[in-house]
C-alpha cells in the first residue's frame, strides 16, 4: 500500500496484448528486475520469493520498478543455507528439494517471469505444493514444453529463457549473464 504503482501480475493482466507483442518492453522489464536482483546480490543476499506479485511497476515508459516483500530474503553468508520459502509455482528446484541455494537460484523465478512477459501463461499454473514438485520433476527444459509457440519469441529470448529456466542449478545462468545477454542487449541503458 506504500508504493506508488500497481504489481507486475495486475500491470500484465491490463495490459496483456500490449506487453507480449513488445520485446523491448519485456527486455527492459527484465533487466530492472535483474538489476535489482544483482543489488541484492552485492549486499550478499538472495529473495526466494520473486514472482509478478512482488514487482511493483510505477512506469512503464521508462520502465521504473520495485521489488517488495523481502521477508524471505537470505544471507548467502550463513552456513545453512537451505531452506523451503518461497510461492509455489515461482520457486526454484532447489528451494523446493529443500537444497542449498545459490546466487542464481531467483534467476528461475525471472525466468518464469519473463516466460510470463512473452507467452501470456505462467510454464507452472499451481500453487500446490505437490503439484509442483511434479511440474519441475517432468520438465527438462523448453523444447518439451508443447503448447510454447516459439515462432512469436525472439531466438536471443529463447535462448536466455533456456538458460535461465534449469532444473540443475550449475547450468543455470549467473545474474551477470542474464544481464549481458543479447535480449537484453536492446535495452538502451
Amino acid at each position: 500500500n506504500f508504493v506508488p504503482g500497481e504489481d507486475l501480475y495486475y500491470s500484465f493482466s491490463k495490459n496483456k496484448k500490449i506487453i507480449k507483442k513488445n520485446h523491448k518492453l519485456i527486455a527492459e522489464i527484465i533487466y530492472e528486475i535483474a538489476l535489482g536482483l544483482k543489488e541484492l546480490f552485492l549486499q550478499n543476499y538472495i529473495h526466494l520469493d520473486i514472482k509478478p506479485e512482488n514487482i511493483i511497476i510505477s512506469s512503464l515508459n521508462p520502465v521504473k520498478l520495485t521489488i517488495i516483500d523481502l521477508a524471505y530474503c537470505q544471507n548467502l553468508s550463513k552456513k545453512n543455507r537451505k531452506t523451503n520459502k518461497g510461492t509455489y509455482g515461482w520457486t526454484s528446484p532447489e528451494i523446493i528439494l529443500y537444497n542449498t541455494y545459490y546466487y542464481n537460484t531467483d534467476i528461475w523465478s525471472l525466468g518464469l517471469i519473463l516466460y510470463l512477459l512473452l507467452t501470456g501463461k505462467m510454464l507452472f499454473n499451481t500453487n500446490d505444493k505437490y503439484e509442483y514438485f511434479d511440474c519441475i520433476a517432468d520438465f527438462t527444459n523448453l523444447h518439451g514444453v508443447e503448447d510454447l509457440d516459439v515462432k512469436n519469441i525472439p531466438n536471443n529470448a529463447l535462448y536466455l529463457l533456456d538458460n535461465m529456466i534449469q532444473n540443475i542449478h550449475t547450468y543455470r545462468y549467473t545474474i551477470d549473464q542474464v544481464l549481458k545477454s543479447s535480449f537484453l542487449k536492446q535495452v538502451d541503458k
